[in-house]
């Protein structure tokens, strides 16, 4: 049997055409889904720049917020975050230093592709050089006002070569911590 025999026989093209569709359709599973992985630093200094401004609460309360410090907990895949406190109460100067615990979980935001902080929590506000007792009314006023306030704060901005490839465009669908990383799955629409 020659070679051209043996290819133009029909178990081989059989064989051959098999093999074909089955690549043909991994490579079309393939395109329907993406990921983008974004580091821990990114969103850590994504989340320093938002919180880069004073907020005034109540006009009775200035609060500054400084350095986070962020971890992925890849566990429960909350983010969670350490921030320096400033806060100074603008009726009698009294200045309040301490470090602010918070946690939240990403979303997506459809109209400014965004990923952000949803469904935070203050987990704890260890005040500087306070009692045990007013450390806890602190600790009662930040999560009354913290919760709210440190919602919805912008992680990282999707770029639009991550959402359309070609004429394809990608919607995201889960977030998965993975070490250090935040990695979002990315689906065809």
């Amino acid at each position: 049997m020659d070679l051209f025999q043996r290819f133009s026989s029909p178990l081989f093209i059989a064989l051959f055409n098999c093999m074909l569709t089955i690549s043909l359709l991994s490579g079309c599973a393939a395109l329907t889904t993406r990921t983008v992985s974004v580091s821990e630093s990114d969103i850590q200094n994504k989340i320093a720049k938002t919180l880069n401004m004073p907020i005034t609460l109540h006009n009775i309360f200035n609060v500054n917020l400084s350095n986070p410090v962020l971890k992925l907990d890849e566990r429960t895949g909350r983010l969670n975050t350490t921030i320096d406190a400033n806060i100074t109460n603008s009726l009698d100067k009294t200045l309040i230093t301490g470090k602010l615990s918070v946690s939240g979980m990403p979303r997506f935001d459809n109209a400014t592709n965004t990923l952000m902080l949803s469904n935070t929590k203050i987990e704890n506000f260890n005040v500087d050089g306070i009692n045990t007792e007013f450390s806890k009314l602190v600790n009662a006023f930040t999560e009354s006002f913290g919760d709210e306030l440190l919602n919805e704060i912008p992680l990282y901005t999707l770029k639009s070569a991550d959402l359309k490839v070609g004429n394809t465009i990608y919607t995201p669908t889960e977030f998965k911590v993975i070490g250090n990383r935040l990695q979002v799955t990315l689906k065809a629409n």
